[in-house]
């Protein structure tokens, strides 16, 4: 991971830790687009992200972490969508 990526991730993750959204959104949030690029960048089915974000909550993830790995994930797709614009 270059250093220019990291720092995109770095900054993204701090302004989504800033909201002080509940450890129980970010899992929601982070489920929803892990399963969205395993579902080749399209929606899962509802009681797959109802059912990853219990496991996520579960397992007590620390709330930084959760941040970064949402704000990696935003890069992910946002790089496929731009993929997408220039084909």
């Amino acid at each position: 991971m270059d250093d220019n990526l990291k720092e995109r991730i770095s900054v993204a993750a701090f302004f989504l830790a800033q909201k002080n959204y509940p450890i129980d959104t970010l899992c929601n949030k982070y489920a929803r687009r892990q399963l969205y690029i395993e579902n080749h960048f399209r929606d899962a089915p509802e009681d797959l992200v109802i059912n990853k974000t219990a496991q996520l909550y579960c397992s007590e993830i620390n709330y930084d972490v959760l941040c970064w790995l949402i704000a990696e994930l935003d890069e992910k797709i946002r790089n496929k969508n731009i993929d997408k614009d220039l084909k």
